[in-house]
């Protein structure tokens, strides 16, 4: 395999995505570059896009089912 462009963006976009799509999680981004780089070996001609989770929005709800108000983290 030939030595794959791994181009940073400073300023690209925030991606959305369901909670329950499987993913990997890295702690670095020098893991999730080499993990990356792996399944392009196995899948030729993808692109694999490699972002940093910055926040999670789900609803909180109590016993009751009534929507709380917003949990800080």
């Amino acid at each position: 395999m030939n030595q794959p462009d791994v181009l940073p963006i400073r300023s690209g976009a925030y991606l959305i995505h369901k909670s329950t799509a499987p993913r990997a999680r890295h702690e670095t981004f020098s893991a999730a570059e080499a993990e990356a780089i792996r399944l392009l070996g196995a899948n030729p001609g993808a692109t694999f896009i490699i972002s940093r989770e910055e926040a999670r929005v789900r609803l909180h709800r109590s016993a009751s089912g009534i929507p709380l108000t917003r949990r800080k983290s």
